[in-house]
């Protein structure tokens, strides 16, 4: 009997020790290219738990992890790697990890409209855009060019000789300006937020109906008790998640009392 009770103690105080989780740092490494590159845009994502953080532009990274988590490295630009935390990466409490890039064959290939993942955007047939713009006689080229909803003249302008800053600060359009730029600023915030998490977490995980996902977000940048834009804006997205998931509660709740009265 004691023998077994000592077993059991032994599986527990080791269950507990390699589900404990340590915080990892890392670095990426793009293997094969000459020129240094900005790997802020990979993503490192915990299979296990569901927890995201982003390289900084050197490559560096921070995670926590357990022994037996598998940790995912996913960009537009490089193959996608899984790697199995062991328990010498947790001893070291860092990991190096290496990156190929994405080969794509561009043989007869034509440009789409750019989309976030860097493959998509290569195709070998003309879209139908393209075949109306050569119809015209146009540089089919055309239709990728938008136009940027953060530029205004009295914002974006010459400086002081400028006569479109003249009239709009007589107009107050200068103010206007101010006020929608600062709108598409907050837009694009939370657009960056949607494609970070992706629209799958916020439905599946936190329990957000989709179309709640924007105000959702709005509502976390409004909380005073943290400051949503500099941790974004610093890549700490595992204390993003945080503060996402409290918050999600919070809302989830407030939203049930307004739907029951």
């Amino acid at each position: 009997m004691s023998k077994t009770l000592h077993a059991i103690i032994l599986f527990l105080l080791s269950f507990f020790g390699y589900s404990q989780q340590v915080m990892i740092t890392g670095k990426v490494e793009i293997d094969n290219v000459d020129e240094p590159m900005n790997l802020s845009t990979i993503i490192i994502e915990n299979l296990s738990t569901f927890s995201k953080t982003k390289a900084n532009d050197g490559g560096i990274f921070s995670i926590k992890a357990s022994e037996g988590d598998i940790l995912q490295f996913t960009s537009g630009f490089t193959t996608e790697r899984n790697i199995k935390i062991t328990s010498p990466i947790l001893s070291k409490g860092f990991i190096q990890v290496h990156l190929d890039l994405e080969v794509i064959e561009l043989a007869e290939a034509n440009l789409n409209t750019l989309k976030k993942n860097l493959k998509d955007n290569i195709s070998k047939e003309d879209t139908k855009q393209t075949n109306f713009y050569k119809s015209l006689g146009l540089d089919p080229n055309l239709q990728y060019i938008e136009v940027n909803p953060n530029v205004t003249s009295s914002i974006n302008n010459n400086g002081i000789v400028d006569p479109t800053l003249w009239i709009s600060a007589l107009t107050g359009q200068h103010k206007k300006d101010i006020q929608k730029d600062e709108y598409f600023k907050k837009e694009n915030r939370v657009k960056k937020v949607i494609e970070f998490f992706t629209t799958d977490y916020f439905i599946d995980r936190l329990k957000i109906p989709a179309h709640k996902i924007n105000e959702f977000i709005h509502f976390c940048y409004a909380q005073k008790n943290i400051n949503l834009k500099q941790l974004i804006e610093t890549h700490r997205m595992e204390e993003v998640e945080d503060h996402l998931l409290t918050q999600a509660e919070i809302y989830i709740e407030l939203l049930n009392k307004t739907i029951n009265k």
